[in-house]
């Protein structure tokens, strides 16, 4: 007879918790704000960033998006190179150069 009692004692906790657990909610992003002004002005190794909210659906209480809330991506304005302490281009990819005609130092592709 107690084994009984505890059986159904188990099944009705099995079955409630189950009953008051909430389904996750899909939530729908806000649109991208406006890139951010590029974050340098010399050697080209300038990012930008946007980003966008993640809200929830009307009645949901958990913010869940699928994809990033934020991106960047690389920016310039000018092929000048920067000043000590910052490199002088952005490594890896530009090296500093000079251009004769002119007398003056450039970021160019390596």
């Amino acid at each position: 007879m107690n084994s009984v009692f505890i059986i159904f004692l188990l099944s009705i906790t099995v079955v409630n918790s189950h009953r008051f657990k909430r389904a996750p909610c899909d939530s729908t992003y806000e649109a991208w704000t406006e890139w951010t002004t590029c974050d340098k002005d010399c050697g080209f190794c300038g990012t930008q960033t946007r980003t966008r909210i993640c809200t929830p659906v009307s009645g949901c209480t958990e913010v869940s998006c699928t994809g990033d809330a934020s991106e960047s991506q690389p920016c310039s304005t000018t092929d000048d190179v920067c000043l000590y302490p910052s490199p002088s281009c952005c490594p890896h990819t530009y090296q500093k150069k000079a251009d004769i005609s002119t007398r003056r130092f450039y970021c160019g592709l390596e």
